[in-house]
């Protein structure tokens, strides 16, 4: 039962370790100024929605909740505030909204909002460090 516990977190980890990167990924491109496609723009979306479902008082700029993002939100949560501290986000609420007006909408980079791309990217590359991290930490555990 351990096992399939373990192989089940490895799942998970995986998987949001991919999303993560994958968002980090197009805002990096957003920010190099660099053209973006489909897959890149699901993706902020995805990220966009991510950050509503971490951030507890993202009622005022997104309505719209699924319970996959809910889950997915409460298990990335603790993250997302830990990468806020380390990088000292302190009055977040302002490029938290930013971050997603740019990541809803990425075919028009408004001018103004850079400070919510950098402050998105940053955010969403610590917590792919973090989950990368963890990925290794459950491998080796694996082989003891």
């Amino acid at each position: 039962m351990g096992r399939c516990a373990d192989f089940d977190d490895f799942a998970k980890l995986f998987s949001d370790s991919v999303r993560l990167q994958n968002v980090a990924n197009g805002l990096k491109k957003l920010i190099d100024g660099q053209p973006i496609n489909t897959r890149d723009r699901d993706n902020l979306k995805w990220g966009a929605k991510l950050l509503c479902e971490m951030d507890y008082d993202s009622a005022r700029y997104f309505k719209k909740r699924s319970p996959e993002m809910c889950v997915v939100g409460t298990r990335l949560a603790p993250w997302f505030y830990d990468v806020l501290i380390k990088l000292e986000f302190f009055d977040y609420k302002t490029f938290l909204s930013q971050s997603y007006k740019v990541m809803m909408d990425s075919k028009a980079r408004k001018s103004g909002l850079e400070r919510g791309l950098y402050g998105a990217y940053s955010i969403f590359n610590q917590m792919t460090d973090i989950a990368l991290g963890r990925l290794q930490s459950l491998e080796m555990s694996a082989y003891d």
